[in-house]
């Protein structure tokens, strides 16, 4: 019986242990992954812009090589974006179909007209481009956008979804749930057999005091 309660008591606190950890991870991704993510997301759009405005600078903005640097960027962080001449013809892209391509220029007029500045939460804002947390006023998608206008003048916009974002937030903790109860049933066994281990030791020599106690040195 003292066996059994011991090892009930170890599992229990393993487990409440296990517990424990799970509820702060699922914390600290609920409250700080987002941010963390949106934080890298701006650096990804504005490492893209800084690319586009070198170019736009050297008059190389349509280079093979300034072409296969940005799609590189976009490729691996989910990015689109469209550069516009002055006359509002398009100088550059990078959107997966006619309909995103479309969005993006929508999005960026209603900028340049200061009609989109509104519907969002600016995140970071100097001379030469601002990024906003926005919803598409055509798709109603939310996204991490950047707009401005590079050196020789082009207006472009920069942008990715935030839906994937938050996607990722809830499949880490979806994860993190899985993997918990995947510890706890092994660490479960693992408590089982050690703690056999252990306490066989400590009762033979409680039960070897007790007969000692009693005077029996057989």
């Amino acid at each position: 019986m003292m066996k059994k309660s011991i090892r009930r008591q170890i599992a229990t606190i393993f487990i409440a242990l296990v517990g424990a950890v799970l509820l702060v991870a699922i914390l600290i991704n609920s409250l700080f992954l987002e941010s963390y993510y949106i934080h890298n997301k701006q650096s990804s759009l504005i490492e893209i812009y800084e690319v586009m405005d070198q170019a736009a600078k050297k008059n190389r903005l349509t280079h093979q090589s300034t072409v296969n640097k940005l799609s590189e960027l976009v490729e691996t962080g989910n990015i689109s974006f469209v550069v516009l001449g002055d006359n509002g013809t398009e100088i550059m892209s990078a959107a997966s179909n006619q309909i995103k391509l479309q969005e993006l220029r929508t999005q960026l007029m209603g900028y340049l007209f200061n009609q989109n500045q509104v519907r969002g939460e600016l995140l970071k804002s100097n001379e030469k481009y601002q990024i906003h947390s926005a919803r598409d006023v055509i798709g109603g998608g939310e996204h991490i956008e950047m707009w401005g206008y590079l050196d020789d003048g082009h207006a472009f916009i920069v942008r990715s979804p935030l839906n994937s974002i938050r996607e990722s937030v809830s499949l880490s903790n979806e994860f993190l749930i899985y993997c918990t109860l995947a510890m706890a049933v092994i660490g479960r066994i693992f408590v089982w057999y050690f703690t056999k281990r252990i306490t066989n030791p400590l009762l033979q020599l409680t039960d070897l005091s007790e007969r000692m106690a009693h005077l029996d040195f057989e």
